[in-house]
């Protein structure tokens, strides 16, 4: 039987979660904001902000059916603030939304869908947010490309974006994957509008949905070139969301995006990559195997050293060949002993672990 792709989760050892948004709100005001702690929101001060600053950020994960109900709460709240500051561009609302499930393959289906239609996004998500530094587009900083391919050729995905806080400030930052599990879409500006906000996690959890339907980014593009209505395939990646934005140019800066990301696409050996990452998982994860003549040689060695070395642990010392580590007297030392097996990176002495 052959391996699967591992997942976001079992990559990076994340909890498995039922929910799908998270959500943050960063607020200015005059007067000071009203402090929230309730199942779904926690409120902090946030200092990068001007006057009076607070984030309000959801708490843990939130499930579609609990997401109007918590942003109806949220959004009542903020606004029965008198002095409220709105538009302010040091404001923004950031939407988590959790590919904790998917393989990297589907991930970058999803990161590639948004790059497409990146230009049609913005302009739900507002004029001034162009250019903006703390959510730039792919166009304003397409050297996040250049990380993208050194992330595609390393055997752990996304990894090279945990060691990059550069491309954070992105509008689409890749650097919550490794971190959280999650893609972090950074682009709507700092509005307080319930819809506003819903729709925005409808329509950026219909894009990842769409993008699922292909089997990499590459068969993606294949049917975005194949397809005779460009805006239909927009609208099959959108679902009914497609409706809640302004389109008259979406066909236009889909073209535009294409010479960022065409490089990327088939420059990639999708297939290669996915089966690379599968074998080195696989084979970082496979177990270690103490079969019971290993045990027996452990227990026959330590009752024929019993006055001078007790052995703690077995492992693979330098150069493969089986062996042990033991202490004597206080001090490491090799001892030779034919093991059926060697087994592990490591062994332990006592207390304390030795890499050999």
């Amino acid at each position: 039987m052959s391996n699967t792709c591992p997942t976001i989760r079992e990559l990076y050892g994340h909890t498995k979660i039922d929910g799908i948004f998270g959500v943050e709100i960063e607020v200015e005001a005059m007067e000071q904001l009203p402090t929230i702690n309730t199942n779904h929101w926690n409120s902090k001060a946030d200092n990068s902000l001007r006057y009076i600053g607070m984030e309000y950020v959801s708490r843990g994960v939130i499930k579609p059916a609990d997401l109007p109900v918590a942003l109806e709460y949220i959004t009542s709240r903020i606004k029965k603030v008198p002095l409220l500051i709105t538009d302010s561009p040091r404001t923004s609302v950031h939407v988590h939304r959790n590919v904790g499930e998917y393989t990297p393959n589907k991930v970058w289906n999803a990161i590639i869908a948004y790059w497409l239609l990146e230009e049609t996004l913005f302009k739900y998500c507002g004029e001034d947010r162009k250019g903006n530094l703390f959510c730039l587009r792919l166009k304003d900083a397409s050297g996040v490309l250049e990380t993208c391919k050194q992330d595609l050729a390393s055997n752990r995905p996304f990894h090279t974006f945990s060691q990059n806080d550069r491309v954070r400030y992105s509008g689409l930052n890749l650097c919550a994957v490794p971190r959280f599990g999650s893609l972090e879409f950074r682009g709507l500006r700092g509005v307080y509008d319930y819809d506003i906000i819903l729709n925005w996690c409808n329509i950026v959890n219909s894009l990842i949905d769409g993008a699922q339907n292909f089997d990499n980014p590459q068969h993606l593009m294949d049917v975005f070139f194949d397809s005779k209505d460009k805006l239909e395939f927009a609208k099959q990646l959108l679902g009914s969301m497609f409706n809640k934005l302004e389109h008259t140019d979406t066909v236009k800066d889909m073209n535009h995006s294409i010479k960022y990301i065409l490089p990327l696409i088939y420059g990639t050996d999708w297939k290669e990559y996915e089966e690379r990452v599968t074998d080195v998982f696989h084979s970082r994860n496979k177990p270690n195997k103490l079969h019971a003549d290993t045990l027996d040689a452990i227990a026959q060695f330590n009752a024929n050293n019993a006055n001078q070395v007790r052995l703690v642990g077995v492992g693979e010392i330098a150069g493969g060949n089986g062996g042990v580590v033991a202490r004597r007297r206080g001090n490491l030392r090799q001892d030779a002993i034919n093991l059926q097996e060697p087994i592990g990176n490591f062994v332990a002495i006592d207390d304390e672990v030795g890499n050999f």
